[in-house]
């Protein structure tokens, strides 16, 4: 034999009618799933897809993207900057500077002809 204990919460008129009205119940939920697809998507445009090398143009400065390809040159500074030329199967090719102090977190070495994927901001380098 099992005990159990059931509660009923003391609502006012106003609450119960309200909550057996199905037209409110509708309205909540139909609000209540608008803002988690909203959420979701805002959540989806936060972390950048693979972009194609290649279709980077300055519509994309400013803008955060992901790009993966191979390391075709690579130099390193007296600072300890690291700086890569990549190209991907787009046919594009994009230098990425990679400073002293983002380097010395990365846990692994970069080499020729290593496979990466970068994420990080589009910008136009006037030098």
């Amino acid at each position: 034999m099992a005990l159990f204990f059931t509660y009923k919460f003391p609502l006012s008129k106003g609450l119960a009618g309200s909550l057996r009205d199905n037209s409110t119940v509708k309205l909540s939920l139909l609000c209540s799933l608008t803002g988690i697809a909203v959420l979701y998507a805002g959540a989806v445009q936060m972390r950048p897809g693979l972009t194609p090398i290649a279709k980077l143009d300055e519509d994309y400065v400013g803008l955060k993207v992901k790009v993966s390809g191979q390391v075709i040159d690579l130099s390193e500074h007296p600072d300890g900057h690291l700086f890569l030329k990549l190209k991907d199967d787009s046919g594009g090719v994009i230098s990425v500077p990679i400073f002293s102090r983002v380097r010395s977190e990365l846990g692994e070495n970069i080499a020729l002809l290593d496979n990466v994927q970068v994420p990080g901001q589009v910008k136009l380098y006037k030098g």
